[in-house]
């Protein structure tokens, strides 16, 4: 049966196509990503004469923000810090006057803080930090920011704080309790020249479980054993050792000065509220980590 339209031979269609030099329109030249280094952006704020003037165009804040992002990715930490401090400083002056629509000032300061700590300005990274814990942000990433800037102005107990709030959502991050370690570890280096052996040696402990729980949860997570993530993993596990070996002398030395005996983590309540706030924060995390782990062996005998 012949349709209305005439019949269809499929290699008019088929095979001379196939027959047909792919390549008749010549060799296609490789491609060639563009390497944008100066970023298109630069030239918008450029243009301009203060960055209050940016501010005010439409999408001026927008372009500013690019622009101090891409001179953060480039190394450019100085003009970060001036453009980044401009672009709150507006925003602070102008809130509920109508002139901006711009009221949040979070990511900037992260920036800022940031950069701050590059170019070693203990100042700015102690403002930037208070700012930030003064904006209440459950931000998981906004916390461990303002730990790293509190540990960095040596604000150990600020810290502390933070990355126990950073874990409150994400228990099982072994790098958190791994700072946490680590503050309390400087805490315990300055009280053993000006508090009682008996305090230096509660911190060494719950600085040593700190550590002890990080290299739990790191010899158990899943990303330790790709291959590409093991030299860091081998590298973070042997830091902790030394610092483990560190905090272990530093306690015997304590003890040694009390003349009292090696105790396990006191089960009492402490005076310190830092220090009680992450032996019940470490409580929590040995039961989570624990269910977890029954969680996964159940999964895997089904």
């Amino acid at each position: 049966m012949e349709l209305a339209f005439g019949s269809l031979d499929v290699d008019e269609f088929v095979g001379e196509s196939a027959g047909r030099d792919r390549h008749a329109f010549g060799e296609l030249p490789d491609y060639t990503p563009k390497q944008d280094t100066v970023g298109w952006f630069h030239a918008y704020v450029g243009n301009h004469a203060a960055v209050d003037d940016v501010m005010r165009e439409r999408h001026g804040p927008n372009h500013l923000k690019s622009a101090v992002e891409h001179d953060y990715y480039c190394g450019r930490f100085t003009r970060v810090i001036e453009r980044g401090c401009a672009y709150i400083a507006y925003i602070d002056a102008h809130r509920g006057t109508g002139e901006s629509k711009m009221t949040n000032t979070r990511e900037m300061l992260e920036i800022v803080c940031r950069a701050a700590m590059r170019t070693k300005n203990t100042d700015l990274v102690r403002k930037c930090a208070d700012s930030l814990t003064m904006q209440e942000c459950s931000e998981p990433g906004i916390q461990l920011t303002i730990g790293k800037a509190n540990f960095y102005v040596e604000r150990y107990d600020d810290a502390i704080n933070a990355y126990l709030r950073y874990l409150r959502m994400r228990p099982q991050d072994y790098s958190a309790w791994k700072c946490i370690g680590a503050c309390l570890a400087k805490l315990a280096e300055r009280s053993a020249a000006t508090q009682p052996a008996a305090a230096t040696t509660r911190q060494c402990e719950t600085a040593l479980a700190c550590y002890v729980h990080a290299m739990s949860i790191a010899q158990k997570s899943v990303w330790t054993r790709a291959a590409y993530a093991h030299a860091r993993y081998e590298r973070e596990m042997q830091e902790m050792q030394a610092t483990i070996a560190t905090l272990k002398a530093l306690e015997q030395d304590s003890i040694a000065r009390a003349q009292i005996e090696p105790v396990d983590l006191p089960q009492q309540p402490c005076s310190d509220g830092v220090l009680a706030a992450v032996e019940t924060e470490l409580q929590n995390g040995r039961s989570s980590g624990a269910a977890i782990v029954e969680e996964e062996k159940s999964t895997r005998d089904l």
